[in-house]
C-alpha cells in the first residue's frame, strides 16, 4: 500500500547538470512525501470515527538519501505486541473483509468464534475510541481458556488477578444454540452479566481511504513546485 514519489524522469532534462539535478530530485521527493503524509493523516481524521493516535501515526517516510531520487510513504509494519495498523486499515483502502484481530483468532482456534464471524465490543466496556482495553482482553481470553499452551503464564496470571472480580463465559443464542459472544459476570456483586464482545457476521468494507488517489494527486501538483525550489537551491550552492 506504499505510495512512491519517483523523480527519475526529470533528470533526463538536465543531463548537463546531473549532480545538481539528482540533489534537487531527491530533495523535492522528500518534501513532497512530507506533504503526502500530512494529507493522509488528515484524511484519516476526516473519514474514520475517532481514530486513535496509533492509527494516525501509522505511516512513515523512507526518505531519498544522497544520490537517490525516490521517497516512499508507507505503513509501519512493526507494532510491538499490538496489531500493525495496516492490517485493519488495508480493507478501508482497497475494500474487502476485515482481518481477524489477534484475540478473535484465539477465540476461533478454540472453536468459540464461528467461521465467517467477527466481534464488536460490548457497549459497557469499550473506550472512547471504540476499542476494548488490552488488560480486559487478556482477562477475557484467560477466563475462557483461549490462550493455549503458549499463553499458559498469561492464563495463570490473568486468572489469579480476576479470581475475585469476574468470570467470563461464552453465551449461546436461544434460538439456535450458536455462540452470541463472550460475556462477563461480576463476582460477589449484584448486576447482570454484560457482553465484552458480541459475535457478528464478517464486515465487508467499501474503500474509504483514497490512499493512492490522494498520493497521486498531491504528487502531480506538489512535486513540480518542490523541484523548482530544490533546483534553484542546488544551482545556488553548486560548484561549477
Amino acid at each position: 500500500m506504499r505510495s512512491t514519489i519517483d523523480a527519475s524522469g526529470a533528470l533526463r532534462k538536465l543531463s548537463g547538470l546531473h549532480k545538481q539535478a539528482v540533489f534537487a530530485a531527491g530533495l523535492a521527493a522528500n518534501e513532497t512525501a512530507k506533504v503526502v503524509q500530512q494529507k493522509l493523516r488528515a484524511t484519516m481524521q476526516e473519514r474514520l470515527d475517532q481514530p486513535v493516535g496509533f492509527t494516525l501515526n501509522s505511516t512513515f517516510i523512507r526518505f531519498a538519501r544522497r544520490g537517490e531520487t525516490t521517497a516512499t510513504v508507507d505503513f509501519r509494519f512493526n507494532a510491538g505486541k499490538g496489531t500493525p495498523a495496516y492490517k485493519y486499515l488495508e480493507p478501508l483502502v482497497h475494500g474487502g473483509l476485515r482481518r481477524l484481530k489477534r484475540y478473535e483468532r484465539a477465540l476461533a482456534l478454540k472453536g468459540m468464534l464461528p467461521a465467517g464471524m467477527m466481534t464488536v465490543g460490548g457497549a459497557a466496556f469499550v473506550n472512547a475510541a471504540g476499542n476494548i482495553p488490552a488488560p480486559l482482553i487478556v482477562r477475557m481470553l484467560s477466563g475462557v481458556k483461549a490462550f493455549g499452551e503458549q499463553g499458559y503464564v498469561a492464563n495463570r496470571t490473568a486468572k489469579s488477578a480476576a479470581r475475585k472480580r469476574e468470570e467470563f463465559f461464552v453465551k449461546k443464542t436461544k434460538w439456535a444454540g450458536k455462540p452470541a459472544g463472550v460475556w462477563m459476570r461480576p463476582k460477589g456483586r449484584k448486576g447482570p452479566a454484560k457482553p465484552v464482545v458480541i459475535f457478528t457476521r464478517e464486515a465487508k468494507y467499501k474503500p474509504m481511504l483514497p490512499w493512492h488517489e490522494t498520493a497521486r494527486m498531491l504528487t502531480q501538483g506538489e512535486y513540480p513546485r518542490q523541484y523548482r525550489l530544490a533546483l534553484a537551491k542546488a544551482l545556488r550552492t553548486a560548484r561549477l
